[in-house]
């Protein structure tokens, strides 16, 4: 599947990015600074959560 949800939190001075794969269920968490790029962050919790569904599969 291609399609993520996507939820940001802002945490005092951190920006938190939760990726959801809808078909499992599986969740990736990564926390960003502030002053960063949210693109950036959203394509790295997306990258974490296709690495946990391919662990899942072994």
């Amino acid at each position: 599947m291609s399609e993520y949800l996507i939820e940001e939190i802002i945490v005092g001075n951190a920006l938190k990015v939760t990726a959801v794969d809808p078909e499992t269920g599986l969740e990736a968490v990564i926390q960003a600074p502030l002053t960063g790029s949210r693109l950036e962050a959203r394509q790295l919790a997306v990258r974490k959560l296709l690495y946990l569904i391919e662990k899942k599969k072994k």
